[in-house]
């Protein structure tokens, strides 16, 4: 709140940031860890939204912590390992250090005494890191997660999130203070965010969570409206590009998924408008009808060639030349690659378009 310091201003925001992300990953397949007779000694909750996993040398609290259902052969289950940041500026070189040692002293909890017992290849996993920023990342931040195998999720300026964005920003920096999230000790906290969560859910009203906690009627309707935006979003996909780089694709209108009844791939086409100096790209289908609008925050080299006259077309070209991804259709897990629509990159380049009507 205004008044805090910047580290407790961003502690705020991370955790009302994290649990939007958290309910994206579960409309995603993720199932979120907690503990259980599997996880024994390995995961405990001690308040809503802070689960802490046990490391070599202690416990460590995971602000997004899932398990991915699917089978990949020759791994033990995946485990995501989530740690997210809602910073006024770029993640910092410091924060993806604190990381990797987070993640280091977690992949290296697993020991073996006289024999190998049924419960410990139950509960093994494999953990991988993602850090999850609201506004980005620094270059060096970014080559120091890659150089330690930290996948990297920034939603700069991605369009479908930015009311989410400022509605965040909206409550902490009017309502919502570090002394209040947690002014009556740990079960303060967790009451706190577990009503936070109804909110956003739809399964409690704002302005029931603004009497609970003496807050002004008007972070009710903040609130409400953050509920509102993230409910909106109909789709939420997570996508792997041939350079290696990881994109969270959201959109306000259900996923086409007519366009996969009898194949595995489907064509698209990367767009963008500019919105004085920032970049707002979204991909469509090429059979899609109704055009509609996946946003995403593309890689720096490709914001950088739309913002200061660069090759658009080769950047897109090389970065979205193929996404491959897994989206759940009717139930069933589906591995699907997305293939950018070569005939349409081509009739671009021969009508040497202006970069607003790509």
């Amino acid at each position: 709140m205004r008044g805090e310091n910047n580290t407790k201003r961003g502690m705020v925001r991370g955790s009302l940031f994290e649990t939007v992300l958290r309910i994206l990953l579960e409309q995603s397949g993720f199932s979120l860890v907690r503990p259980g007779a599997e996880h024994a000694g390995k995961v405990r909750m001690n308040r809503a939204n802070f689960v802490e996993l046990k490391g070599r040398g202690g416990w460590h609290q995971i602000d997004c912590p899932f398990d991915y259902d699917g089978f990949i052969p020759f791994l033990y289950p995946v485990r995501l390992l989530g740690e997210a940041k809602f910073l006024q500026k770029e993640v910092q070189k410091n924060s993806i250090r604190s990381f990797i040692g987070v993640l280091k002293d977690i992949q290296e909890n697993y020991f073996v005494d006289d024999s190998l017992t049924d419960s410990m290849v139950r509960g093994r996993r494999m953990e991988l890191g993602a850090f999850f920023a609201a506004n980005g990342f620094n270059p060096e931040a970014e080559k120091l997660a890659y150089a330690h195998g930290i996948r990297t999720i920034s939603y700069r300026n991605n369009l479908a999130i930015a009311d989410i964005k400022d509605r965040i920003l909206l409550l902490e920096e009017q309502y919502i203070s570090s002394a209040k999230l947690s002014e009556s000790g740990r079960g303060g906290r967790k009451d706190f965010m577990e009503k936070f969560e109804m909110v956003l859910r739809g399964e409690k009203t704002g302005e029931e969570f603004a009497w609970d906690f003496d807050l002004q009627p008007s972070a009710g309707q903040a609130l409400e409206e953050l509920g509102d935006f993230l409910r909106e979003i109909h789709t939420n996909f997570l996508a792997s590009t041939d350079t290696g780089v990881l994109l969270h694709f959201l959109g306000k209108e259900p996923f086409p998924e007519e366009l996969f009844g009898q194949r595995d791939e489907a064509r698209c086409r990367v767009r963008y408008v500019l919105t004085g100096q920032e970049t707002r790209f979204y991909l469509v289908f090429s059979g899609d009808e109704r055009e509609r609008r996946f946003y995403f925050t593309p890689p720096d080299s490709l914001s950088e060639a739309a913002l200061f006259g660069g090759n658009v077309l080769d950047e897109k070209e090389r970065h979205m030349k193929v996404l491959h991804t897994q989206i759940i259709i009717k139930g069933l897990r589906r591995s699907l690659d997305i293939k950018l629509d070569q005939d349409w990159l081509e009739a671009r380049r021969e009508l040497n378009m202006t970069p607003e009507t790509f």
